[in-house]
């Protein structure tokens, strides 16, 4: 979905069937052109249990995203900056804290 304000940012909200084991059930993520690295890094940190997430590196290459996984919260929240200056900040949600959210949301 794209968003009015600001200009060049997206919603994209996904919810995945056929799960593996251990996989995202759901995720929101915003992309934005629009966001700083500075608001996109601090949004990022709000909230985490641990502040120290490191960016991913894997032999011969380096991607800027930046990861910090709890399946025993439920989550993973994730933040990257793409090649043509726009930012990612996704939260993915795991099976059980999606069911949850779900049953939740059914209550009220």
């Amino acid at each position: 979905m794209k968003l009015n304000e600001p200009t060049s940012t997206y919603l994209v909200i996904t919810e995945y069937g056929s799960l593996q084991k251990n996989s995202i059930a759901r995720s929101c993520a915003l992309v934005s052109g629009s966001v700083s690295k500075q608001e996109a890094t601090a949004a990022y940190l709000e909230n985490l249990p641990d502040k120290a997430s490191i960016p991913m590196w894997q032999p011969n290459m380096y991607f800027p995203q930046w990861t910090s996984d709890h399946p025993e919260l439920g989550y993973r929240k994730r933040l990257r900056f793409r090649d043509d200056g726009s930012i990612v900040l996704e939260v993915g949600m795991y099976p059980a804290a999606a069911a949850q959210m779900n049953t939740g949301m059914t209550k009220q």
